[in-house]
């Protein structure tokens, strides 16, 4: 009989501070509602010990009968050595896969990593469902959302309908999460402010050829605006919060709604800073002021790219002019902002490369570009498994990275080097010198976390091998 429950979540950077994700919680809190006991072992919170000796020994100190990883694709290495731990120490125990990585390849988890179910898409209605049918010998087939092995092929049952009124949702397990570990440090968003991220909805209505999305494409499900206000006066009453980041993705595609946020925040007396992440189609003068009148201090963009045929390439649906428009309607409200940008793509070459050269100049946006990676479940990846590219899944996803580092060359140059070598004449050529970016980061984002922002860069140039704390990465990972 199962009634304890462990569940896993791996990091998602080793070298950054804790990082709050909510699907664990949400599980958790779904699960416990069904009665069982749980624990939420939060890997973000041991960087350190993420090797084979130091998480046998945190594994072996925890009693459970059933355990659940969760976790995106690129945790992939340590998700498999969590199981061979498991599976070498506890032999008995099931061990359920849920979260990205299994959603992407629900059949390598279960044929390779030897996961005994996958739990795919959205898990807070289909593993309590599922751990109810093994306790009840109920057959699997029933239980929707999942994957297991059968005679030696995988079954796959049918999709677990969405969540489509997200109130109904438990509300997070923050009693199972060492919460002041997240809150009580600093970054470049938050700068000298205790920070909490928090979520408003789950989704994207976007398309784009490189994302992969846990719950499918063109779906943005939020909460009720009054659920929204409770959870910050949560976090700002226990937690004494002064900084929110908005994780939605699009937070501002909704307009009329975030109008209306912004008015009940300033009701409620919410007096904190806040940061959010929009698409460039989204941005107007009306929600720009809104937005800004009620704490928002800074805005992230998704640009990518420069490029009208790389946009396109990526299905984006946006246009240049309209990443031009939006930046100079944030520069001309004073809007902090900032914007990622991708190199690489299908299709990429030496003129493509120009176009976004003469878009960063033209625009002065000087960032670090992102080499397009083809993650498991997208458009991009599955194309390049019908072209015999990806010969080995399983080395592929062992070098997967959050896209940092060149993995395989998708552009129409013809060797790696060339492409390399394109990138690096893209960087060179949009850098803008340092006096020049001092005026513009101020002119762009104000004040804001100038304190912080000194403070960060002289602590890089001064004490660059220090410049990550030991207490949230460790040097040397025995995988």
């Amino acid at each position: 009989m199962i009634k304890k429950i462990l569940l896993i979540m791996p990091p998602l950077r080793f070298e950054t501070p804790p990082y709050f994700t909510y699907s664990l919680p949400i599980l958790a809190a779904s699960l416990e509602k069904e009665g069982f006991e749980v624990e939420i072992l939060d890997l973000e919170l041991h960087k350190t010990i993420i090797n084979k000796r130091g998480l046998t020994r945190l594994i072996c100190s925890k009693k459970f009968d059933i355990m659940g990883i969760s976790g995106l694709i690129t945790s992939y290495t340590t998700v498999q050595m969590l199981m061979d731990i498991t599976r070498k120490q506890f032999p008995k125990k099931k061990i359920i896969l849920g979260g990205g990585l299994a959603s992407s390849v629900p059949e390598h988890s279960l044929k390779v990593m030897k996961a005994d179910y996958v739990v795919y898409g959205e898990g807070v209605i289909s593993t309590p469902n599922l751990i109810h049918a093994l306790n009840n010998n109920k057959k699997l087939k029933n239980v929707k959302g999942i994957c297991y092995m059968s005679k030696g092929k995988m079954i796959k049952t049918e999709p677990q309908p969405l969540v489509r009124n997200l109130d109904d949702l438990p509300r997070p397990a923050y009693h199972l999460m060492d919460m002041k570990k997240y809150i009580n440090h600093y970054d470049k968003l938050s700068g000298f402010r205790k920070n909490m991220r928090i979520m408003t909805g789950v989704g994207c209505i976007g398309q784009c050829t490189y994302c992969f999305r846990i719950c499918g494409k063109g779906s943005y499900r939020l909460y009720s605006i009054p659920r929204v206000i409770k959870e910050m006066k949560y976090f700002i009453k226990k937690y004494n919060i002064k900084h929110f980041n908005f994780i939605d993705e699009e937070f501002l595609v909704a307009k009329s709604r975030v109008i209306e946020l912004c008015k009940q925040m300033r009701k409620h007396k919410i007096n904190v800073t806040w940061k959010c992440c929009s698409r460039v189609d989204s941005i107007n003068p009306e929600i720009v002021k809104t937005i800004k009148k009620a704490g928002c201090v800074i805005v992230g963009l998704g640009i990518e790219s420069g490029s009208q045929k790389i946009l396109d390439n990526m299905k984006k649906n946006v246009k240049v002019e309209q990443t031009k428009k939006a930046l100079r309607i944030l520069r001309k409200y004073n809007m902090p902002h900032g914007g990622t940008m991708m190199y690489g793509m299908v299709g990429e070459n030496k003129e493509t490369v120009k176009e976004t050269i003469r878009f960063c100049r033209e625009m002065e946006h000087d960032v670090e570009f992102f080499w397009t990676t083809p993650y498991p479940g997208t458009e991009i990846y599955n194309d390049l498994v019908k072209q015999g590219k990806i010969k080995d899944e399983k080395e592929f996803f062992e070098k997967l990275s959050d896209a940092y580092q060149f993995l395989i060359n998708l552009t129409e140059f013809k060797t790696d080097e060339e492409a390399i070598y394109w990138k690096k004449y893209l960087q060179r050529k949009i850098k803008i010198p340092l006096y020049k970016k001092l005026y513009i980061r101020v002119r762009d984002k104000g004040l804001w976390n100038l304190d912080f922002q000194i403070y960060d860069f002289m602590k890089r140039r001064l004490f660059p091998e220090k410049y990550f704390e030991s207490k949230y990465t460790t040097k040397k990972r025995a995988f």
